[in-house]
């Protein structure tokens, strides 16, 4: 079992990368699979970062295994798309009324950010209440 805190500094094996936001977890085998770092380079940027790549954890500090150019290549967190909306040019006029009604379409997009989650997982933040389903061997061991 690994512990992960949230809020911890994050070093790479040749420095200090950033902070550690979230963790993520299959819901199914109740395993941790990934952290998200908030990397302490502009433009700060959230990176996942899979378990695999930790090599050491502390109350305040989590070591990985990677180097800061190997963990600035992982998946960021926060994906842009952008997708097409379309309005009616009215609207582009905010503080004035048209004097005819236009009836001329926009066509514009409009970035929309999600999180790269892989699929079938969930992602657990500070703060965030989690309920142990099982007990651990070492608890049955006593008994």
């Amino acid at each position: 079992m690994i512990d992960l805190p949230t809020k911890a500094e994050v070093q790479c094996s040749d420095g200090i990368v950033g902070l550690s936001t979230y963790i993520i977890g299959n819901p199914l085998d109740h395993q941790v699979t990934h952290l998200v770092v908030k990397s302490i380079r502009p433009p700060f940027q959230e990176y996942v970062v899979p378990v695999d790549e930790v090599e050491e954890t502390q109350p305040n500090l989590i070591k990985l295994k990677c180097s800061r150019d190997e963990f600035e290549k992982m998946d960021p967190f926060e994906v842009e798309e952008y997708i097409c909306a379309r309005y009616p040019n009215y609207i582009m006029l905010p503080y004035e009324l048209p004097t005819q009604v236009l009836t001329e379409e926009v066509i514009d997009y409009v970035p929309v950010k999600h999180h790269n989650i892989p699929q079938g997982e969930l992602v657990v933040w500070r703060g965030a209440k989690v309920e142990a389903v099982g007990r651990r061997a070492t608890d049955q061991l006593k008994q």
